[in-house]
């Protein structure tokens, strides 16, 4: 019996996985990545590249439940922005085991980044592999794809479905509520921007969503005393009860939910740091006076925009709106 082919399987992360976050709007799992390796073989080999300090800590325990290592490259400070080192980290590895490991082949790249154009073609001339790029369509260059021999693999997922992103959109917001005195219009559009529940939302996507719920009666408006108008979930609707299981918020009288306090779930959520929100006590002390906290949301914006800048090359992958970003090219 023939013995199956061994892969070594390399990971562009950054590049993938905002490609994945910026096409379909969902988060890349591990095991997504190993199913297109087990394609071709034995996955012997499995290696995911990438400053793990800007990705969610779940995205580094996933890859390792699925049996990828994790290889953290730190940043470095250069002038007033870091730089990224993964794809020379990758690079190396690669070079590394054509040495060490002859007998693995195919090599799987999963990256869209041309400047493997030179590793790949080194690979399949000097050393007589096979070569298969893996990534999102329209986000791979042309030439790269080229160099391996036109061997692509392309990542294709199903766009988050409507009833999916609306059963998070109930849950998210019930959480929203149990953290804080009371949630805004222009509070619940901004957290979701931010949140690893919506991974790739936009800004104005967030607002729209916002306002298709209060048009549907999903969310309920109320005009405060002291003038702000708030939100409410409103779970008087049989599928907000149905998602929730009966549960209540404790602005709405019912039980909070104890394991919410353990989840932190205000502390994950990138941009909110504790110099832009006061704590509910310190709330309660002043009077429910939040006039600093709507001065972040004046022009409804949490997240700082960065520069405008020339839109990116076919090949080049940028974070999605709420992400952590510098000037490291994602795709380059």
């Amino acid at each position: 019996m023939e013995r199956p082919h061994e892969v070594a399987l390399f990971i562009d992360f950054e590049n993938i996985r905002y490609s994945v976050l910026n096409t379909y709007h969902r988060e890349l799992s591990g095991s997504m990545l190993m199913e297109i390796g087990r394609r071709y073989g034995l996955v012997t080999l499995a290696r995911s590249y990438a400053d793990f300090e800007e990705h969610p800590e779940r995205v580094q325990r996933d890859l390792q439940v699925s049996g990828i290592s994790a290889v953290n490259v730190a940043s470095l400070q250069v002038g007033e922005r870091p730089k990224g080192g993964a794809d020379m980290e990758m690079l190396m590895d690669i070079f590394e085991t054509l040495l060490d490991r002859p007998f693995l082949n195919p090599y799987i790249l999963m990256t869209g980044d041309r400047r493997f154009i030179r590793m790949v073609t080194m690979i399949r001339n000097r050393y007589g592999k096979e070569v298969v790029i893996a990534g999102v369509r329209g986000s791979v260059s042309n030439d790269l794809i080229e160099a391996a021999g036109g061997n692509f693999e392309p990542l294709e997922f199903e766009p988050v479905a409507d009833d999916e992103r609306r059963d998070a959109f109930i849950r998210f917001v019930d959480r929203l509520e149990r953290s804080k005195p009371f949630i805004t219009f222009k509070y619940v559009s901004a957290a979701m921007t931010t949140s690893t529940e919506f991974p790739g939302l936009a800004e104005d996507e967030a607002r729209e969503f916002v306002a298709q719920a209060i048009q549907e009666g999903l969310l309920l408006k109320q005009q405060r005393p002291d003038g702000y108008r708030v939100l409410h979930l409103n779970r008087e609707r049989p599928e907000v009860d149905e998602i929730l299981g009966g549960s209540r918020s404790s602005n709405g009288g019912r039980a909070q939910d104890e394991e919410f306090e353990d989840e932190g779930f205000l502390e994950e959520e990138e941009g909110f740091e504790d110099e832009d929100f006061e704590e509910e006590a310190d709330y309660e002390e002043e009077g429910d006076d939040f006039d600093e906290e709507e001065e972040d949301y004046e022009d409804g914006d949490l997240v700082e925009e960065d520069d405008e800048e020339e839109d990116p090359p076919v090949g080049e992958a940028t974070p999605p709106e709420g992400e952590k970003a510098d000037d490291r090219s994602w795709n380059r």
